[in-house]
C-alpha cells in the first residue's frame, strides 16, 4: 500500500510540475520524486525471482497452512491441496527438488500437526492430519511407476512415523503402516521388488524399524500392523508366484517377531497376545504358499515357525508355542 501511495503522490506532482513548467522547484521535486519509486522498486524486482520459484511458493504456502490450522483447526487448508497440486505437477515435469520439497512441506506440517495435538490434547487437528496422510498415500500410489518417486513417500512416511512413535500417538503410525502395506501390495502386483527390499530405503526395511521402535515404545496397534504389513505383501507374493518376495516378507515378519520375543513384548492391554499374532500371520503367508504350490517360501515359512516355537519355550510360554505346534502339524 505505501509503494502505490508513492507512486500517486509521484504521478500527481509530475502532472503539477506540467502545468507549472516555469516552476524549476516542481520540475526538480518530480524528478526527485520518480528517482526514489525507481530505487524502491529495486527490492521488489530482486525478490520477484523468489516469488517464481516454486520450491519458494510451497515453504510459504506451508507457513500459512499452519496459521490457518491454528485459526481453523477443524478445517483443511485450501494451502494444503495447492502444495498437492505443486507435487503433481513437478512430478508432470520430472522436477524432482519441487517435487521433494512439497512432500518435505506435508511431512513437515504433519509432525507438526503430531507434536501440537500430544501438547493441546486437540483431536480436532486430526481431521487435516489424516487428510494429509491420505494425501501422500495417494501421490505415493500414483507415482509407483517412477524410479524416484516412490522412495521419497516411503521416507515422508517413515519420517511421520517416527514423530508419532515420540509422541506415543499409536493409532497415527499404525495408520502409517496401513498406507505403507498398501503401496507395498501395489508395488508386488507390479512386480516392482525393488521398492520392497531396498537395503535402506525400501518398505521392508522402514517397516521393520517402525516396529522396533513400536516394540520399544510398547505401541501394541503399530506393531500388529507392521506384522499385517510384511503377511498381505507376502501373500499378495504368492498368488502372483513370486517366491522370492513371498520368502523376503516371511523373513522380515520372523525378524520383527523374534524381535518382540527378545524385548518380552507379548500381551497387549486388552489381553491378547502379540506373539500370537505375528505367528498366525506367518502362517497366513504358509498356507498362501501352499495353495499356489511355491516350495521354496514355504519350507523358509516352517523353520521360520520351528525356530520361534523353540524361543516362545524358553520364555516358558507354552501357548505360543503349541500353537506353533498345531499350525505346522496343519501345514
Amino acid at each position: 500500500m505505501g509503494y502505490i501511495s508513492l507512486f500517486i503522490i509521484s504521478i500527481l506532482i509530475s502532472l503539477w510540475a506540467l502545468t507549472n513548467i516555469q516552476n524549476i522547484f516542481g520540475v526538480k521535486l518530480s524528478l526527485s520524486i520518480s528517482t526514489f519509486c525507481i530505487y524502491a522498486l529495486l527490492p521488489y524486482f530482486l525478490r520477484f525471482k523468489d516469488l517464481l520459484n516454486p520450491e519458494y511458493v510451497i515453504i510459504n504456502l506451508k507457513k500459512i497452512a499452519i496459521n490457518q490450522i491454528i485459526s481453523h483447526p477443524t478445517k483443511e487448508p485450501e494451502e494444503i491441496i495447492k502444495i498437492e497440486n505443486f507435487i503433481f505437477s513437478a512430478f508432470s515435469f520430472k522436477d524432482y527438488d519441487t517435487f521433494n520439497q512439497g512432500l518435505d512441506s506435508l511431512s513437515e506440517i504433519a509432525c507438526w500437526l503430531i507434536i501440537e495435538s500430544n501438547i493441546s490434547d486437540k483431536n480436532q487437528l486430526n481431521y487435516s492430519l489424516h487428510s494429509i496422510l491420505e494425501r501422500i498415500s495417494n501421490i505415493g500410489l500414483s507415482t509407483l511407476q517412477d524410479p524416484r518417486a516412490p522412495f521419497k513417500i516411503i521416507l515422508c512416511f517413515n519420517k511421520i512415523a517416527k514423530q508419532a512413535l515420540l509422541e506415543k500417538n499409536d493409532n497415527i503410525s499404525a495408520i502409517i503402516c496401513d498406507y505403507l502395506k498398501n503401496l507395498g501390495i501395489k508395488s508386488t502386483r507390479d512386480g516392482k521388488k525393488e521398492i520392497l527390499d531396498h537395503p535402506s530405503i525400501g518398505i521392508f526395511n522402514n517397516a521393520l524399524h517402525i516396529g522396533k521402535e513400536a516394540t520399544t515404545y510398547k505401541m501394541e496397534s503399530t506393531l500388529i500392523q507392521v506384522g499385517f504389513l510384511f503377511c498381505e505383501i507376502g501373500i499378495e507374493a504368492a498368488k502372483c508366484n513370486l517366491s522370492n518376495i513371498a520368502d523376503v516378507a516371511s523373513g522380515w515378519l520372523d525378524h520383527i517377531t523374534n524381535y518382540s520375543i527378545q524385548k518380552k513384548y507379548d500381551l497387549t492391554t486388552s489381553g491378547t497376545s502379540i506373539w500370537g499374532t505375528l505367528i498366525n500371520q506367518q502362517a497366513r503367508i504358509g498356507f498362501e504358499t501352499i495353495e499356489n504350490g511355491l516350495e521354496y517360501p514355504t519350507g523358509w515359512v516352517a523353520t521360520h515357525l520351528c525356530n520361534t516355537g523353540i524361543k516362545t519355550l524358553y520364555k516358558n510360554n507354552e501357548e505360543a508355542s503349541n500353537e506353533i505346534a498345531n499350525i505346522l502339524g496343519t501345514e
